[in-house]
């Protein structure tokens, strides 16, 4: 028994040598034993500069971040701190905040702001200074340096800078307009580090896929999808988004509460294009009464915090005397800032009050010249403009070539009016140049212009009293696809053979066979189609078809 229990220490000593063995260096080695593993001690955080600690100050009251409200005198204060202490990121958010004053004065603190960010290393002070270029504000529209702007910072691995260039071809601002490149300029764009930028490019592909033109089709539950994954960031130009699909009844159901809802979420995130879109409801009174006071209100809101949209609305308020006197001078001058801000729409619009006589006195010559200078800064909408001159020869001489000329370029850019001037010269013809009817190509244009905007669907049901084919036509196609209206077969049937009696009407007294052929054709199709996809019997619409004269 004694034996036995001797033998555990003598185990006990042997591991130990044998332990004490292993942790010898080898032989002749001259390294030290290795040490026991532990775990290592976390890398402490660098502490942040003074100049970070303005800077993140100064973007709570920018971004309204942490629920803090927008304030840009205090973030003002807080970057200037940073911008003292070598800053050049501090630079850049001084040179935006300058820029968002819209007073030619500030552009050029802006411009020195910008170049102090780019000779401290900041890569957004290239694209700060290339955006003054992009609008003409404080120096001279120069697109092409605009873009070498921006191109040099994306060489130089500024993510942010995919979102400017995306901008550059969706505007059309110095390049063919190409909205599939800007989807992808903006789709890079969300490696963004700063927050604004990133915020913005969820914003700006929600907003290309509601416009369906230039190489991109609208996709209304992709921009929802999208402005959905902004908001999610705090963007508030998704918020404004998704308030304008509920305003507009695009891709969800018409609903104004929840329009306005998100328009005021946004614009309690300092968003002033919310206060836009504020503005424009009361003005037209969507989901309440129209309210041009309030209306007003909001839009000088918005103009205060350097949106040039609202000086535009301003303008308009003055020059028909909204919410105010009527003051024709005092609205121009309001939509020159506009324009001058970088709202080239405004040039238009001061063209239009030209060509009419609103508030000045008519004047076809200023007219036209304010609409180049609209197209001259990318404004699609001036291009139908100058169309119309040229259709109804104002002030100068009538050429419907040069007008088809000009509404397509604005068709291409996506001008839902262009759309429906073309294909009003097409189904009547004339024109004073013997311009052919072509029914076909009226239709092709009607119905690009009830997809873009089928809350407009009454528009073609009234061109029907004024015995438009092709109204007729379009008003069936409206019915078929549910296009602003719930899809009802049997209306757009009776569409289709309304079209097809007026078009064997103007047949029958006209030398012209072949466009009133192609329009019945057209709708016979459609019309053939409904019984093929079984939505009405075929017996139904063969009976449809032979009141309206066409037979087997």
């Amino acid at each position: 028994m004694q034996k036995k229990r001797n033998r555990i220490p003598r185990l006990l000593a042997l591991l130990l040598a044998l332990a004490m063995l292993t942790a010898l260096p080898a032989c002749g080695s001259t390294q030290p034993a290795a040490a026991t593993e532990e775990t290592p001690e976390p890398t402490p955080e660098p502490t942040p500069s003074p100049a970070d600690l303005s800077i993140e100050e100064g973007r709570k009251y920018y971004y309204c971040l942490d629920g803090t409200a927008y304030d840009s005198e205090k973030a003002a204060d807080c970057f200037t701190q940073a911008a003292e202490l070598g800053s050049g990121l501090a630079h850049w958010y001084l040179g935006n905040l300058c820029q968002r004053n819209l007073n030619k004065d500030r552009f050029q603190t802006a411009m020195e702001h910008y170049e102090k960010a780019i000779e401290l290393g900041c890569d957004l002070g290239l694209l700060g200074k290339g955006s003054l270029y992009e609008y003409g504000q404080g120096v001279e529209r120069d697109w092409d340096a605009t873009r070498e702007l921006y191109q040099q910072a994306l060489d130089g691995g500024c993510a942010e800078a995919n979102l400017r260039l995306g901008g550059l071809y969706e505007n059309a601002h110095g390049v063919e307009r190409d909205h599939q490149k800007a989807l992808t300029y903006y789709t890079a764009a969300l490696d963004s580090e700063e927050l604004s930028y990133l915020r913005s490019a969820y914003g700006s592909i929600g907003d290309l896929y509601t416009q369906g033109v230039a190489g991109l089709e609208a996709d209304y539950s992709q921009a929802l999808s999208w402005y959905e994954k902004g908001v999610e960031l705090g963007s508030t130009g998704a918020m404004v988004g998704l308030g304008t699909l509920y305003r507009d009844g695009t891709g969800v159901e018409l609903d104004f509460e929840q329009a306005k809802s998100w328009y005021e979420k946004a614009a309690e995130a300092g968003s002033s294009g919310a206060l836009v879109g504020l503005g424009f409801m009361a003005y037209s009174g969507l989901g309440s009464e129209v309210d041009y006071a309030a209306a007003l209100d909001y839009y000088q809101q918005a103009a205060e915090l350097g949106n040039a949209n609202g000086l535009y609305w301003i303008g308009i308020c003055y020059a028909y005397g909204r919410g105010v006197e009527q003051d024709g001078e005092k609205g121009i001058a309001y939509l020159e800032q506009a324009a001058e801000a970088g709202y080239t729409d405004a040039y238009r619009v001061i063209g239009q009050f030209y060509e009419n006589g609103t508030g000045v006195k008519q004047d076809y010559a200023k007219a036209k010249e304010w609409y180049e200078k609209g197209v001259e800064a990318g404004s699609i909408i001036a291009m139908t403009n100058i169309g119309q001159l040229y259709q109804y020869g104002n002030g100068v001489s009538k050429n419907a070539s040069t007008a088809i000329a000009w509404y397509q370029k604005a068709v291409d850019g996506g001008d839902y009016n262009a759309m429906l001037n073309l294909g009003n010269m097409y189904n009547w013809g004339g024109w004073n140049i013997n311009l052919p009817r072509n029914y076909d190509k009226a239709a092709d244009y009607f119905e690009r212009a009830a997809e873009l905007r089928p809350s407009d669907w009454e528009w073609f049901e009234s061109g029907i009293k004024s015995k438009n084919v092709t109204c007729a036509y379009t008003l069936g196609y409206i019915y078929e696809n549910g296009l602003g209206v719930e899809k009802d077969y049997e209306k757009a049937l009776d569409c289709y053979a309304q079209a097809i009696r007026m078009a064997i009407s103007v047949r029958d007294t006209s030398a012209q066979t072949a466009p009133e052929d192609a329009i019945v054709s057209r709708c016979c199709n459609h019309a053939r189609g409904l019984a093929q996809a079984g939505f009405l019997t075929e017996e139904a619409v063969t009976r449809a078809l032979a009141a309206a004269g066409v037979h087997e």
